[in-house]
């Protein structure tokens, strides 16, 4: 997945109520249903990551990735009604695009897995300047800030070693594709035809990663040659719309 918005970056240097983690991108038919631990897991896991790397000031490089981590982990909690947790998540990701660090480690440190609150539906993809180059900044390598994941996607495709990496991974890009639904890149937006090709894509990859994390979430059961091929199938929808859309 050769990613443009993920070039770009590099130049310029939870406990879910629910019973499943529930995303529907516009123009999606159907519902994504996540495993509950799955769900569990990435909210948990993510808390950590935002806490852990902004008990120190972070690299200018790792900020979009970490404001995108803040974002993901609204929607988590805006779907599934923990209007407390989205709220202060929000609260980190304003901080990041204020580059406010010790605001942003302040806020990290509020974050609670399953709080309560006020869950009115907000469009998230608008709020703190969040754009498409940051949301991809988690694709990125972690050397250079970003969370692996492109790398781990082709990986585990050649030999899956890691189920546990993988439902993390799927949750997370389900997260993403939600995003992408609805912040399309400028040449997906110019016409029509463009954004209907667009919503293709970031459908078919809430689907095939969704599959991936349910797959994965049964651990030593999973089938490792199913989740291989799918993972094979997510690479190749990322790097067509890439091939597609990208600068």
């Amino acid at each position: 997945m050769r990613n443009p918005w993920i070039r770009r970056l590099t130049a310029s240097a939870g406990l879910l109520a629910a019973a499943w983690l529930c995303v529907a991108p516009t123009g999606t038919a159907a519902d994504t249903k996540l495993p509950p631990d799955v769900a569990t897991g990435l909210v948990e896991r993510d808390i950590a990551y935002l806490q852990k790397e902004l008990a120190k000031t972070p690299e200018k490089r790792a900020v979009p990735t970490l404001k995108t981590t803040a974002m993901l982990l609204a929607l988590h909690a805006q779907e599934s009604g923990q209007g407390g947790l989205r709220d202060q998540a929000l609260k980190v990701a304003e901080a990041l695009a204020k580059k406010d660090y010790a605001a942003a480690k302040t806020a990290a440190a509020g974050l609670k897995p399953g709080a309560a609150g006020k869950a009115d539906a907000v469009n998230l993809h608008e709020k703190h300047n969040f754009d498409l180059a940051e949301l991809m900044s988690v694709y990125r390598n972690s050397t250079v800030g970003g969370r692996n994941m492109e790398k781990d996607i082709r990986t585990q495709a050649k030999k899956v070693t890691d189920p546990k990496l993988l439902a993390d991974l799927g949750a997370r890009i389900v997260l993403v594709s939600h995003y992408t639904a609805k912040m399309p890149a400028e040449k997906a937006a110019a016409n029509p035809s463009n954004k209907k090709k667009w919503d293709g894509y970031s459908n078919d990859t809430e689907k095939l990663a969704a599959e991936v994390a349910t797959e994965a979430a049964k651990g030593a059961g999973a089938n490792n040659t199913d989740l291989a091929k799918k993972l094979k199938a997510l690479d190749a929808s990322c790097t067509a719309c890439h091939n597609e859309f990208r600068d």
